[in-house]
Formats: structure tokens, sequence, C-alpha cells
């Protein structure tokens, strides 16, 4: 098509009154912005209207006198040559971190690896100390000795948490930071046996904690800044405004492989879980799962989550198990005993949650729920092709629950046991705000909450307060109260936060009482 011809039909295209400037992102115009006008023109749009005036873009005038160019690189240089005035405890954490990297790359033996290890956290808990922070605030373990694993004709070397040539910690953008307090600046917390493979990368901008027995193979990274990218373009991306490092904890024994890419989105990577070679993945992993590029699961492990919680092996038991066939067999003999001693046994998913399951508007809907008991309803949404994920589950349930939801052929749900720390309650979604320009939401479409544990007004608020946070703007949220919390504290709070009452009753098979919120 020619350009002429082009130009001409585009003209016809805006000739109708009542149109108005293409909004290509469906959002409400502003008519003091954009006037309402028959056909299109440049001209309207006036800069003055969209710059900020208080950032500030000069020029900085460079000579070859001049070594260094900005605050953070300026006051780096005071900070090696011990001239600095000021104490920005933002430049301390980024000089350690940066003598780190670079030492890291002299490793070139295994007793390098482990002695560096012993260096890194010398200096990370002497940072610690001349920022007053607590003791726990940096932490590595470093106990125990290399393991010699002897089996068949070879020998393997498992050592003690290690760092191989070229692995490093690094803080994304610290320029963006520099008048941070230095309670502000982020824990990293390591433990035993862990391995950081060569060239592995982890940005630790927010707080990185990292389980007993975690590999992160060569060439994998962790990435935990995350820039919009319906925003700013690259050059003007890296601002404080478009700026997100929230924190990641991978549990223990997971295993990222090698080259993976774990996004800023991905803030629980799940015990015993292993992350496909070469994934990129944007959102967290459950336990005992291979996952593999955009969190699609590739396997369930109910055997590993069976022998694992069931027993609680040692480090050193869990290197002398060879023969894992022999377990998996040994478990599906287990469930299938299970399930015939069950078999017969009446529902425990309420009509009213079968009748919203049946509401969701796609196939591809989530759901979330937040205390599952044997998984019937995790392995229903499943059945039903359901992206589901339950969180809060107990040790001992998490076998029969993923041997369920892998036989149903669909691997659409994730679990999250209980956090063994105490009552978290915070959710691994990092992010359900619904994005201003695409409309889309990483919220779920229904939240479910049916705890049978009698909790405290307190924790009851919290709860209900995660459901709302993670829930998209269309989202339904049903509590069940099976008598575990007072049914009138719960309508009451729904209404601070806000939540409108969208049904209630009691359900006819179950007898239990049921509300189900939406947002306002």
């Amino acid at each position: 098509m020619s350009s002429h011809l082009h130009d001409k039909k585009l003209d016809a295209h805006y000739s109708k009154d009542w149109m108005l400037p293409i909004d290509s992102y469906n959002q409400n115009i502003d008519r003091n912005l954009v006037p309402f006008t028959s056909k299109y023109s440049p001209e309207l749009w006036d800069k003055r209207n969209f710059i900020n005036d208080h950032i500030d873009v000069e020029p900085h005038s460079y000579r070859d006198s001049v070594h260094t160019i900005g605050a953070l690189e300026e006051q780096l240089k005071q900070q090696r040559e011990g001239e600095l005035n000021t104490v920005r405890p933002i430049i301390h954490y980024v000089a350690v971190l940066k003598e780190l990297r670079k030492k890291s790359q002299s490793i070139a033996s295994l007793h390098d690896e482990i002695s560096f290890t012993h260096w890194a956290k010398d200096k990370l808990n002497d940072l610690s100390t001349s920022l007053r922070l607590p003791p726990h605030h940096f932490s590595i373990d470093t106990s125990g000795e290399p393991l010699l694993i002897k089996e068949g004709l070879g020998e393997h070397v498992i050592s003690p948490t290690h760092f191989e040539n070229g692995a490093y910690l690094s803080h994304p953008h610290p320029d963006h930071q520099l008048d941070i307090e230095a309670k502000d600046i982020p824990q990293i917390k390591i433990g035993r046996y862990v391995r950081f493979g060569r060239n592995a990368s982890v940005n630790a901008g927010g707080n990185i904690t990292i389980g007993d027995g975690v590999w992160l193979s060569p060439g994998s990274c962790l990435l935990r800044q995350d820039h919009d990218p319906y925003g700013r373009p690259s050059i003007a991306s890296r601002t404080v405004a478009m700026t997100r490092q929230p924190p990641i904890r991978l549990e223990e024994f997971s295993w990222v492989g090698r080259e993976a890419m774990v996004g800023w989105d991905a803030d629980y990577i799940g015990k015993f879980s292993i992350v496909a070679t070469r994934s990129f993945l944007n959102s967290w992993v459950g336990d005992y799962s291979i996952t593999g590029s955009y969190g699609k699961v590739i396997q369930y492990m109910p055997y590993k989550a069976a022998i694992m919680e069931a027993l609680q092996p040692s480090l050193e038991d869990i290197l002398q198990i060879s023969d894992w066939e022999k377990i998996n067999r040994h478990w599906l003999t287990a469930y299938a005993a299970l399930e015939l001693e069950q078999k017969g046994s009446p529902s425990t998913v309420s009509d009213k949650l079968k009748e919203l399951l049946t509401l969701l508007p796609t196939k591809r809907s989530k759901m979330l729920d937040m205390h599952p008991e044997n998984g019937e309803l995790l392995s229903l949404a499943a059945s039903k092709n359901i992206l589901a994920d339950g969180v809060f589950v107990a040790e001992k349930a998490v076998a029969i629950i993923l041997q369920r939801i892998q036989n149903t052929g669909n691997y659409s749900v994730r679990l999250k046991t209980a956090d063994p720390w105490g009552f978290n309650l915070t959710l691994p979604l990092a992010s359900s705000v619904i994005n201003v320009f695409t409309g889309k939401s990483s919220g779920y479409d229904l939240v479910v909450n049916n705890n049978v544990k009698k909790i405290s007004t307190h924790e009851l608020r919290l709860l209900l307060a995660e459901a709302a946070r993670v829930s998209n703007k269309n989202g339904k949220i049903l509590f069940s109260t099976k008598a575990a919390y007072d049914y009138d504290e719960l309508i009451a709070y729904s209404k601070q936060i806000p939540l409108s009452l969208h049904d209630h009753g009691v359900d006819k098979r179950t007898q239990q009482h049921y509300v189900v919120f939406s947002k306002i």
C-alpha cells in the first residue's frame, strides 16, 4: 500500500465526528488533555502536560581529568580511599558485594571455594557490625566438612556452602537508594551445603533467604528487579519510581538448573523443587515439583514428599538413598491402600464451592485454597484444568494431595507447605495489582478458606486481608466458618477492607456457614 493511499485511509478513519483518538489501552480518555475533535492531529499534544518538573535532567561536564561520573561512583571511590565524610550505608554494602565478586573470579579449586565462603562470611559480618545491624542480618552457614560420596566406581565431593569461580551477589541499581537507612539494606541468609555454581548470579537488592542444600547451577540467575514494559522505555527505566526489588526464598534442597533465570515475581521456590535448565519463570514454584519456562509444571514428585515429610532424613541420609524407584513403588502401594480405605467417604467439597467453580469465567481461571485438608478441592480444580494454588498445606498431606492432582492428568496446581517458623500469612504472590495499561491482573478469580483450626481474631483479619489483596477485581472470596472463627466478626471486618457481601448462608449438605465476598 502506498503511503499516500495509507494516509487517505487514516483520514477517512478519523473523519467521523464521534471518534476520539485511538486509545489502545481501553482507558478513560482525559478530555482536558486530548480535546474532542473530529480529526486526529499531532499538534494536539503539548509536552508540558506530561513533563514532571521535579525530575532534573542536565548534562554532566566530562573532562579527561574527571575519573568519576555520578554520586554512586564518586562515593565508592571515596570509600575505597577512606575519604568519606558522610557514611551512607548503601555505599558500604555495594563496596563489599563488589569486592566479593572480584575475589570470586580467582577461585581455582575446591579448597578455594570453601575458603572464599568463610572470607565472604567474615566480610558481611564486619559490615553488619560497622552498620550496627543485628547479628542475623547477614548469615552464611559454613558448618560441616566436605563429604566424600563413594558410589560404584566413582567418588564425588559435596562441599559445605561454597561459591564456584565467578559466582557472585550483586545489588541492582544501588544509585536509586543512596539515602536508605542501614536497617533497610537487604538481608542475606544462606543455609548449609549451598552451592553457587560457576558464574551463578544473585541480585541482592531485596531480602535473600536460601535454605539448606540448595543448588544454583552454573550460569543460573536470580533477578530481583522489575521494570514495567508498559511504562518508560529502556533508557528511562532505571529510575526509582520504576523499580521493585522484592524478596525471594529458596526452600531446602531446591535446585535451579543451568542457565535458568528466575524473575522478580518468583518470591518462593519450593522444597525439593527443580527449575528446569534454561527456563525463564516469573512466578513462584510449588513444593516437590519440576517447573519449566513461564511456571509450567512438568512433573510432581509425591514419593519424595512422602519420604521427606514422614522421615525427615538428614542430609547425610539423603545422600545415601540411591533407589528412588523403590521409594516410589512403596509410596504407590501405601497410597492405594489409603484410597481404598477412604473409598465411599462423603465429599468434603461443599455444594456452594462446586457452584462457584462452575461459574469461573474460563478454563484457565485461577483459584487459591488457603487451607487444603485432603486436596479434594484442588483435585477437582485440576480435573477442570483450573490453575489452582494451595498454601498453608500440612506437611503430612503434601504427598497425598500431589498424587491426587497428578492422577487427574492436569499439571496445573502448586502447593506451599505451612511455614515452619510460625503463622506466616504473607502469600507467595508478589503482585496482584491490576496493570493500568493492559487491564490484566495476576490475582485469583476465587479464593477459598476452609480453615478448621481455631484462630484468633487478629489472625482471622490477616487472612481475610490477604485474601482480598491477592484476589482480582472480579474475583470471589469464600470463607466457610466450620465453627473455627466468629461469623459476625468476619462480616464486620470485611466492611473495613472493604469487601461487599455477595452471598451467605448454610450449605445444605455440610450444614456449615459460608460467606462469599466481592471486591468493591
